[in-house]
């Protein structure tokens, strides 16, 4: 245990000049009209899909004929997707499902045992356009995405029923500026949602998440005993955590990075620390045009805190494919 934190993710903290607030509200719309980022208009219910879940269930339980009954998710045809044996199939092989009691067990003890006050609540993002609602964004829809406590993709048209969400950015709608993309959808997020969850997954529109086994690691003890540091009085404060696929940028083991297609996960002192420098920030290149955002978000997090870096000792990579 320590008895005091580096981190400039506590309260108060600084990022070597400028003073973080203590709300995320706070002077960042000045900052952003300054910065001159476009504003993101539109609102979508991030509840949506986990509401539709609930929703489903209680019906049924209540409509034991299941006359008018419409399940959400639907069922999927196993007789259609269970006969193909190509790598995903082989890597699935390998891989158990969390089930709901291991993971209800592994919340309580965190509870129990101080190390969380509540069960970690997950937000899950994708970023894709408006060409892949019909097939991606529908995909993740009905099968991994209901899962998460809430859920958005952040995409260049607003679809409430989805729900997607019109982010707009800095440049072109195009693969090579997806930095500006993320760096826009990071800064949303942490405006808009910041107080209503504890960890930010995101990921393109091609990924899948065990969003149980998810959740399991979330509340693993090694996860929960680096997000929070015990002081001297028994209490403990947040540390930044940037948790997934790591990759040593052109073989160099001084520049890790998050892969951005197995998705890569925040949580809150670390999304607050991301969002109040790759605002304006020079050290975090705001207005670079480029796909590689991984590299960026990682290069702007080790650039403005080092204590992140902690994060890269934690053993992730075996929960990312």
């Amino acid at each position: 245990s320590s008895s005091s934190s580096s981190s400039s993710s506590s309260s108060g903290g600084s990022d070597g000049g400028r003073v973080l607030s203590e709300e995320p509200w706070v002077d960042l719309t000045t900052r952003m009209g300054a910065a001159q980022l476009p504003r993101v208009l539109d609102r979508v219910d991030v509840h949506l899909l986990a509401n539709l879940v609930d929703q489903s269930q209680n019906q049924k339980k209540k409509n034991q004929n299941n006359n008018g009954f419409v399940q959400f998710p639907p069922k999927l045809d196993k007789s259609k997707y269970c006969h193909i044996d190509d790598n995903d199939a082989k890597l699935l092989q390998h891989i158990t499902v969390a089930s709901h009691s291991q993971v209800k067990y592994a919340e309580d003890k965190a509870i129990r045992e101080g190390l969380v006050n509540h069960r970690g609540r997950v937000m899950c993002i994708i970023y894709c356009t408006r060409s892949r609602h019909g097939d991606a964004v529908k995909t993740v829809r009905e099968t991994w995405g209901n899962k998460c406590d809430g859920f958005i993709a952040m995409s260049d048209l607003t679809e409430e029923s989805l729900p997607t969400l019109n982010v707009p950015h800095e440049g072109k709608e195009e693969y090579d500026n997806i930095w500006q993309k993320v760096r826009s959808i990071w800064l949303m997020v942490y405006h808009r949602y910041y107080n209503e969850f504890d960890w930010f997954m995101i990921g393109g529109d091609d990924l899948y998440v065990l969003v149980e086994n998810l959740r399991l690691y979330l509340h693993s003890d090694e996860i929960l005993q680096a997000a929070s540091s015990l002081q001297d009085d028994g209490t403990r404060i947040p540390e930044p955590l940037f948790l997934g696929r790591r990759f040593a940028q052109n073989g160099d083991f001084n520049r890790i990075f998050n892969s951005g297609g197995a998705g890569y996960i925040l949580n809150q002192a670390s999304l607050k620390i991301l969002a109040n420098n790759a605002l304006d920030n020079i050290k975090c290149q705001p207005h670079l045009k480029g796909f590689w955002e991984d590299v960026q978000v990682a290069s702007c997090l080790r650039k403005v805190d080092r204590s992140v870096l902690s994060s890269y000792s934690l053993n992730s990579n075996n929960h990312y494919h």
